[in-house]
């Protein structure tokens, strides 16, 4: 048990990535937005919508990589390993 003990604290929502697995990980990203909404922290999610639209945009315009380019398979992509 103790190798799995780390030194930092542990990822907090708020510093979540949007969308790293593009459109095939769109579902989880809502998923976790309603989720944070029926908890009743509404700020969380409206900061998180806008950073993911965002995201969104640079992905459209080519800034970002595809899952295609990053090699994820959908399913890999789907269940992202920080939300498993």
């Amino acid at each position: 048990m103790q190798s799995l003990v780390v030194a930092e604290p542990p990822p907090r929502h708020e510093d979540f990535t949007p969308y790293p697995h593009g459109d095939v990980g769109l579902v989880w990203e809502l998923y976790d937005c309603i989720k944070w909404l029926l908890r009743g922290r509404h700020q969380l999610a409206k900061d998180y919508l806008r950073k993911l639209v965002a995201a969104m945009d640079e992905s459209k315009a080519g800034n970002l990589p595809n899952d295609t380019k990053r090699g994820l398979t959908p399913i890999a992509a789907a269940n992202p390993p920080h939300r498993r």
